[in-house]
């Protein structure tokens, strides 16, 4: 009994470490892909996106208005409250729906890569040269 309790804490350790280095991969290659798309969105004359990272005051700002939002109603540009609507439902994704969001994103609309750290020619050039759009696709 002793011997069995001591090997399910050993599989509870091992499963909380992978874990934790899996949710730190996550959270580097979330601040890669958003970092990628601000600067390619930038480039093409993209203003501002939901997938871009978020400054601390932009952070501040958003907390406020969710607030604010909270306990009054109206008076906001219904386009700006658009984008901070998507802005908010973005941050309540998990970890590897966020990626999975971005990486599409740049694939389809860059041919960007961000395991391969390369911005194809075409599609095509994409899909024959880079071996898929997820992590694991890239270590196998």
């Amino acid at each position: 009994e002793r011997q069995r309790v001591q090997e399910d804490l050993e599989a509870a350790f091992q499963t909380r470490v992978r874990m934790r280095f899996v949710e730190k991969r996550l959270l580097s290659e979330l601040s890669k892909a958003q970092r990628a798309c601000e600067k390619l969105d930038r480039e093409q004359g993209v203003e501002a996106s939901e997938l871009w990272p978020l400054s601390e005051q932009q952070r501040q700002q958003q907390l406020q208005q969710q607030a604010v939002a909270s306990t009054t109603e109206g008076g906001k540009d219904a386009d700006a409250a658009d984008g901070e609507d998507k802005a908010a439902e973005f941050d309540k994704l998990a970890l590897p729906e966020k990626v999975a969001i971005i990486t599409d994103y740049l694939r389809s609309t860059y041919n960007y890569c961000l395991w391969c750290g390369t911005t194809y020619d075409s599609a095509e050039d994409r899909d024959l040269s880079c071996p898929g759009n997820t992590f694991e696709d890239h270590n196998e």
